[in-house]
């Protein structure tokens, strides 16, 4: 649903894009591995004085995963979602490196899909088109 302009809301732009994911974990190493499973190629960063990080560029937007720090907590009202070419085997071997089955795999009009928890604890939505 569209919500009514107001004049206390400024003018949105005609378009967006998503360019920026950042997680935060206990073990960004072992989450990196983990979504290096969904096609994902993380390097290692640092920039300036922040902490080491893995970063995946992929087209034009940057998932990273930074280690939680003493003030931050590990993020995980986040839930992120990759399409891939064969559910079956991409669950089995999430869940083989310690994710969660939590739905499916089942069939919608979206295409296959399934629910995961990854290893940190962040929700994961995979998804296969429909031939």
């Amino acid at each position: 649903p569209t919500r009514p302009a107001s004049d206390h809301w400024p003018k949105r732009e005609k378009t967006v894009r998503l360019s920026l994911i950042v997680l935060r974990a206990r073990d960004p190493e072992r989450l990196a591995n983990f979504y290096e499973l969904f096609g994902c190629s993380f390097e290692v960063e640092q920039h300036g004085s922040s902490p080491v990080h893995y970063a995946c560029a992929h087209d034009r937007t940057v998932f990273e995963i930074y280690p939680r720090s003493a003030r931050q907590a590990t993020t995980r009202a986040v839930r992120l979602g990759f399409e891939v070419a064969d559910l079956s085997a991409a669950c089995a071997r999430a869940v083989a490196s310690k994710g969660e089955l939590l739905s499916g795999p089942k069939t919608t009009r979206y295409g296959r899909r399934a629910v995961l928890k990854d290893p940190e604890g962040h929700t994961l939505e995979l998804t296969e088109p429909l031939a």
